[in-house]
């Protein structure tokens, strides 16, 4: 994922907004192309492939570390509350 150059990094990685979509495609030409004659605003963000997420090419981390996180913090959020 590349991030914008300006803006809350926060706010563009995880803000919910009706207006933004992700769309994974094997023809990004093709959608940019689209998008650009329906005067929608599109970018590449990103590329998908390996078993690992980096942001800015910084970062990293596993896919499998994403997963037992994801499936880990309500267990550990409940187990807390009480």
């Amino acid at each position: 994922v590349f991030l914008p150059e300006s803006g809350s990094e926060i706010a563009w990685l995880f803000g919910e907004d009706q207006g933004r979509y992700v769309i994974a495609t094997r023809d990004p030409d093709k959608v940019l192309n689209a998008a650009s004659s329906a005067n929608v605003a599109a970018a590449i963000i990103g590329q998908a492939g390996g078993d690992a997420l980096s942001i800015d090419g910084d970062a990293k981390v596993t896919l499998s570390e994403l997963r037992s996180l994801n499936e880990g913090w309500m267990p550990s959020f409940m187990a807390e509350a009480v």
